[in-house]
């Protein structure tokens, strides 16, 4: 029978790289300098409104599209969702083995062998319980920060209403 705990960190190595997208393992896009002061950007009304201090703000958050934002939203939410269902069953799995087990042990039933089974199979619920929970977890955070991001950055998730917030997002300011 395989080490519980081999298994543990075997699902939480693989949770970690499904939820980072191996961010790690890729070489990340390297920010171009843009100088925003150059004569031929200055025809631009919205340049020409920039402060120095937006204009140094906006070339170090890059504001580029960021299509990613709902996708990684959902996804965070779905992961979220089937860790609550998870826990939610796993916990009840384990429930039901503590009574069975508490019901064999009032009555005087069953071997050593079947109460063991009984013991091996609850504690198997409850770590699959707790790490539903852990995935619960990490899948609504994930989707918190998301929402944050693309609020932040007027994305396609907020929907902020029309005001002359909205229209400075819509304006790259």
């Amino acid at each position: 029978m395989p080490d519980p705990r081999q298994s543990r960190l075997a699902l939480l190595t693989a949770t970690t790289l499904v939820v980072t997208g191996c961010a790690g393992l890729i070489d990340q896009p390297r920010m171009v300098a843009v100088d925003l002061g150059r004569p031929e950007l200055q025809e631009f009304e919205v340049v020409r409104g920039l402060t120095s201090i937006e204009r140094d703000a906006k070339l170090e958050t890059n504001d580029s599209p960021r299509e990613i934002t709902p996708p990684l939203f959902w996804s965070g939410i779905a992961l979220g969702s089937l860790g609550a269902l998870g826990t939610i069953g796993f916990a009840a799995a384990g429930r039901v083995a503590k009574d069975n087990l508490n019901g064999m042990y009032s009555d005087g039933s069953g071997t050593i062998d079947d109460r063991n089974q009984i013991r091996n199979n609850g504690e198997i619920w409850n770590a699959l319980a707790v790490t539903s929970g852990v995935l619960m977890a990490i899948g609504y955070a994930v989707a918190v920060v998301t929402y944050g991001v693309d609020w932040n950055r007027c994305g396609p998730l907020s929907r902020r209403p029309r005001t002359a917030e909205k229209r400075l997002c819509r304006q790259g300011l």
